[in-house]
């Protein structure tokens, strides 16, 4: 469906912020409910850090990035602004690009 959807998650962004598709990213909210995004920063340190690679490029902000290093046998993921991961092994696109599960849905089961 096309258009903007809004996600509402608690906890740890990481893997869906170092995994965002192809896609901007709008906005983050709760801010509250979730953890700093940078470690070793709090939340505002975090939203103030963040604002930095927005005001370069706010379209390509956690942008998805992967490419493979054959002498080294890695797979490498840049989410522009945001995280870079280093991967042992060939790690196919696809799998790349699902986020890992290290966030909770808003509402508790």
């Amino acid at each position: 469906e096309p258009g903007f959807h809004q996600v509402d998650l608690r906890g740890d962004l990481f893997g869906l912020l170092a995994a965002h598709p192809v896609t901007p990213l709008v906005t983050i909210h709760h801010f509250e409910a979730v953890n700093p995004i940078f470690p070793s920063m709090n939340r505002l340190e975090s939203f103030i850090r963040l604002s930095f690679p927005a005001k370069v490029d706010s379209a390509g902000l956690m942008q998805q990035s992967i490419c493979y290093d054959p002498a080294r046998n890695w797979t490498v993921s840049v989410s522009w602004g945001y995280a870079v991961q280093i991967i042992r092994g060939w790690i196919p696109a696809h799998e790349m690009e699902r986020p890992a599960r290290t966030f909770y849905n808003w509402r508790r089961n």
